[in-house]
């Protein structure tokens, strides 16, 4: 640390003013010594928070906050927060009740944040569910709410009665965790809110409950941020490329990754870019020799192909994109061909005229990096920048409402709710089913709550062939976006 101890600060105070006063004043007790003590306290604590906000901007002060058992208490103290214990007047928003003290609360929260800034996001816990059977007294109908438990870990499920003797639901847990993933016919019954009482209920049976998982801990989210974000200081980091592309206004959201190890010279990255602005850009190419001309500006969208002005049908040609796996593929380098082999109209040697619709954004993107390089003469990394690919996600959930609402407008309040929530996940984030039943939850309709339970949700990223009530994963630059979605009312 370079902070000055308060001693030190004390007696460069009192060098300072000593001729100011007599020597009688400058003793301990007196009012002046007390107040150069304050200031010498408050310069102390100033300059020690503000070398540990500038230390979080490599992640070197939160390896230190981590390993160094003495740095704790020293922000502990300055920062009044227990090592102990969760204190209930400081409030970290989203740190999970497993974190049991303050300091490791307050790394939680600002790695977090820290982190987002450069696209990367902790992988969060998620809740166990399981299939169970209820077997109750025959010819009796209607619904009812379970709590089960196995020792102190809780969990809930709605069951449709029709009278058959049996009904069938899916338990999910009262938290997150892998603690809560239990064995077979591990539940017991604890209470029972509905048509029917326990009296009623002769057995249960469930399956595995599986799914929950924990919470990234802090020691295991740090190694990952070490190991995938390059923040050395300077011009060149991966810092300034993130200030660079965030100057650009269109930009939606994007994720800086580098370049695989060996392919391409040092400090090369791979930049992902959702959203931009289409543009419709006109270029003037002549035909090769293989009749084919190469499209100028990627990634873009042909309009149309014009020959001295006369629109050149589409039959007449062929739209040659890179093959999937390419690595330039929807990237600004990626070349891609109009082919107009077997024509009447497009000989080899003519001119044509190409209309294309062209995202702007990643033009921009592209074209300020390379200038903002330039300035240091850096020429030997290889940037590439990418338009993000949608990943479309099929969603399948039955509802049990506070009331009855219009079937049209719970649809579109369900389907606003889970864009929202697709919106706030960075490029390549992992999906939890939870973090849709969550938002759904939390949807209205005329300032009032619609979903009182979200009985069954099911994902699926391959258009509903497998479904899943977990996790799906990405990369790839890929992020996700709804594309159909089925809603049961129970």
């Amino acid at each position: 640390m370079t902070v000055k101890s308060v001693a030190e600060t004390r007696q460069q105070i009192l060098n300072a003013i000593r001729d100011q006063f007599p020597d009688w004043v400058m003793v301990e007790g007196e009012v002046p010594f007390d107040v150069i003590d304050f200031v010498a306290d408050f310069h102390y604590d100033r300059e020690f928070v503000r070398e540990l906000v500038d230390s979080f901007k490599d992640f070197r002060g939160f390896r230190r906050l981590l390993d160094d058992t003495l740095y704790r208490q020293q922000v502990a103290a300055i920062l009044n927060l227990s090592l102990t214990r969760r204190s209930a007047d400081i409030v970290y928003k989203g740190v999970p009740a497993e974190i049991t003290n303050d300091v490791d609360a307050f790394i939680y929260y600002w790695m977090d944040r820290i982190a987002e800034a450069y696209g990367r996001v902790r992988r969060r816990g998620s809740s166990a569910s399981g299939t169970v059977v209820l077997t109750y007294t025959g010819g009796l109908t209607g619904s009812c709410s379970c709590i089960f438990n196995v020792g102190n870990l809780a969990y809930t499920a709605t069951f449709v009665l029709d009278g058959s003797g049996t009904a069938t639901g899916i338990a999910y847990s009262f938290g997150y965790g892998a603690r809560y993933n239990v064995p077979r016919n591990s539940l017991k019954l604890k209470t029972v809110i509905g048509s029917i009482t326990a009296g009623d209920i002769s057995a249960i049976a469930n399956e595995v409950m599986a799914g929950g998982t924990d919470f990234q801990s802090n020691e295991s989210f740090l190694t990952d941020l070490e190991t995938s974000v390059s923040l050395f200081s300077g011009p060149l980091s991966r810092n300034a490329m993130a200030q660079v592309i965030g100057n650009e206004p269109s930009v939606d959201k994007y994720l800086i990754r580098g370049a695989v190890a060996g392919e391409r010279f040092l400090g090369s990255s791979n930049i992902y870019i959702k959203g931009g602005v289409l543009e419709t850009w006109t270029a003037s190419k002549v035909v090769d020799t293989l009749n084919q001309v190469l499209v100028p500006y990627q990634p873009s969208t042909l309009v149309s192909v014009r020959k001295g002005g006369v629109l050149v049908p589409a039959t007449e040609y062929m739209v040659v994109p890179p093959l999937v796996g390419d690595a330039s593929l929807h990237s600004i380098h990626q070349m891609t061909y109009i082919d107009f082999t077997g024509s009447v109209v497009v000989s080899p040697g003519d001119t044509v005229e190409l209309e294309l619709l062209v995202n702007t954004t990643i033009q921009a993107v592209y074209r300020n990096l390379q200038d903002h390089f330039s300035q240091y003469y850096e020429s030997v990394r290889d940037l590439r920048v990418y338009e993000a690919q949608p990943q479309l996600l099929e969603v399948r959930a039955s509802l049990i409402l506070f009331r009855p609402q219009d079937k049209p407008t719970l649809d579109s309040t369900m389907r606003d709710a889970i864009s929202g929530t697709l919106a706030q996940l960075a490029i390549d984030a992992t999906l939890d089913a939870d973090d849709l039943r969550s938002g759904m939850r939390a949807a209205s309709i005329g300032g009032q709550m619609v979903v009182d339970a979200v009985e069954t949700l099911e994902i699926s990223d391959d258009g509903g062939v497998k479904w899943t009530t977990g996790r799906l994963t990405l990369n790839g630059g890929r992020f996700w976006t709804l594309n159909t979605s089925t809603f049961t009312v129970l």
